[in-house]
């Protein structure tokens, strides 16, 4: 029990309700309580805590307080590319990042409408962000015929080496079954 548990004991008896908050990599949690402080806890949150025991509503309290102070986070993971050459991939937020969104005015139904809402203007944006001096067709075009001609020098030089080496494998098996040339008959 720590030394503020103590005090809090000694000063509010059981009618004052409080805890020992602790903060560990940013997730609170509750070392120690009195039952007035679940009294409240229960009071504040009402049907929630039916039927709970005291351990399981100062759970819901602090996975509450948590998810409240956690910062906003979306993760896109890359999970491949579809025939057609769409890119397949998965979002993951947590609901402090819906909750970043809404306050942000980007209000839905549902989260994966406000996701939806959030990529649209995020890909609107990037569109305004790209000028047509930016990406002319031709420099479109250029920069694909510069892949394709590295491709291409890039293949040329693979099918060069397999060769040169099929040709060192071939001289060295051609060398190996030739009988040495015998100048006379030293036998006899």
């Amino acid at each position: 029990m720590s030394l503020s548990s103590i005090w809090h004991k000694f000063l509010g008896g059981k009618s004052t309700p409080w805890a020992d908050v602790r903060y560990v990599d940013g997730k609170m949690s509750l070392k120690d309580y009195n039952k007035s402080f679940v009294e409240q806890l229960r009071h504040k949150h009402g049907s929630l805590t039916i039927d709970k025991d005291d351990a399981a509503v100062i759970k819901l309290f602090t996975d509450r307080e948590n998810i409240e102070h956690e910062e906003p986070k979306l993760e896109v993971k890359h999970t491949g590319i579809e025939e057609d050459g769409r890119v397949k991939m998965e979002l993951d937020w947590n609901p402090a990042f819906i909750r970043h969104l809404a306050e942000n005015g980007i209000i839905a139904e549902t989260e994966d409408e406000a996701i939806q809402k959030y990529l649209a203007m995020l890909t609107h944006q990037v569109a305004d962000d790209i000028t047509p001096d930016m990406l002319s067709p031709e420099d479109v075009d250029a920069a694909f015929h510069d892949l394709d001609d590295e491709a291409q020098a890039e293949l040329e030089e693979a099918a060069r080496q397999i060769a040169e080496h099929a040709n060192v494998i071939k001289g060295k098996k051609t060398r190996a079954k030739r009988k040495p040339k015998v100048n006379g008959d030293i036998h006899g």
